[in-house]
């Protein structure tokens, strides 16, 4: 299936017709470039395709899942930002009191500030921290510094003046603020923080998020040449009533799970929405066997062997919280009750096995089993 499909497209301003009956397919293992003179109508093409502008006649179509961002050949930012603040603008209001404090920073350090003048600065500074800190605002700092630092930008950089930058660095902070203007997946951001995690916790256990698409995954495996009947296998995908392949996860928060080889065998998703289940874990097969893995072992398997000691919870977001808290020899089961096989794979490791479930009658329930 064609990554983008358009058909007849037509556009022009007035009497002024700029384009005419662009008709194009583009499939998913194609790179295109588009050349011609100056006012040809490059520009206005791109613009249609990511729906910037809308066509007078004609349609564009694209595949299930895909998004398409489009990146000003002058990216335009506020003459008074930094680099860092131009891109944290992403965020809206987040992004707009992170901009705000990096040019308090650069007022402050001016030489020629009075007293006064530091005293305001400074008070107003302390009120829009707060507001950020409540907003979850340091969450995302981690977000910006890591797309900032993918596209090559050093933390040296960071506040330079954007009117600074050269003509190559603003089209690469044009494009840090596009990645970072994705609403995907902000849910499940909102999520992690109102337990506490920020970006450093997820990127250390590897939290991801797996789309709200039926086929997104699946789709984007199989085009890279991995076979339908593997996928399956590996509990990533299942065929539907209708012979076709979808997601085994979509709108979940995303935790891997890996052998005691720090192999990886599957993944765990809790829903974030009304979907049920609210927690749903690959289903069994040659690599993952929910009544064998433990969650957290590949990373907890030399503390515990140092400590002789294991600390077996509930759920995966415990095992980060323990781990996070000094208590990195902290496991979980992966949605069913301690079992003769997780006992026997523990007893091997440590000497004492301390059971952390929860208070409510489910987690007594399961303790007693």
């Amino acid at each position: 299936m064609p990554v983008l499909t358009t058909n007849a497209l037509r556009f022009g301003h007035g009497t002024h017709i700029v384009l005419e009956s662009v008709t194009c397919t583009i499939e998913p293992s194609e790179r295109v470039g588009l050349v011609g003179r100056n006012g040809c109508g490059k520009s206005t093409l791109l613009k249609l395709i990511a729906g910037k502008i809308k066509p007078d006649s004609g349609s564009v179509a694209l595949q299930k899942g895909t998004r398409i961002g489009y990146l000003e050949q002058e990216p335009q930012f506020d003459p008074h930002d930094t680099l860092r603040g131009a891109a944290a603008r992403a965020f809206g209001r987040l992004g707009e009191l992170a901009a705000e404090m990096e040019q308090l920073y650069e007022q402050m350090a001016h030489p020629e500030v009075t007293a006064d003048e530091m005293d305001a600065l400074l008070k107003r500074h302390a009120k829009l921290e707060e507001e950020f800190d409540r907003a979850g605002g340091h969450a995302t700092d981690h977000r910006v510094d890591a797309v900032l630092h993918g596209l090559g930008f050093v933390d040296a950089q960071f506040h330079i003046p954007v009117t600074s930058l050269s003509g190559g660095q603003k089209a690469r902070l044009g494009l840090a603020k596009l990645l970072l203007e994705s609403p995907e997946a902000g849910s499940a951001r909102k999520y992690l923080r109102s337990r506490g995690f920020d970006g450093d916790a997820a990127r250390r256990f590897k939290i991801g998020w797996a789309p709200d698409e039926w086929d997104q995954v699946s789709g984007a495996l199989q085009r890279k040449g991995f076979k339908r009947d593997d996928l399956v296998a590996a509990g990533l995908a299942f065929v539907n009533r209708a012979n076709r392949l979808q997601d085994q996860f979509r709108a979940r928060l995303m935790f891997p799970i890996y052998d005691s080889r720090s192999e990886p065998a599957g993944f765990g998703g809790r829903a974030l929405g009304d979907q049920m289940p609210k927690y749903k874990n690959s289903p069994d097969n040659p690599l993952y066997h929910k009544s064998r893995i433990l969650y957290g072992l590949n990373w907890a398997k030399a503390e515990i062997v140092a400590r002789g000691e294991v600390i077996v919870c509930e759920g995966y977001t415990d095992v980060m919280a323990f781990a996070l808290a000094g208590a990195p020899n902290a496991v979980a089961t992966c949605g069913t009750a301690l079992t003769d096989d997780h006992v026997r794979a523990l007893k091997n490791l440590a000497r004492r096995v301390v059971l952390a479930y929860d208070a409510d009658a489910a987690g007594q329930g399961a303790a007693e089993k």
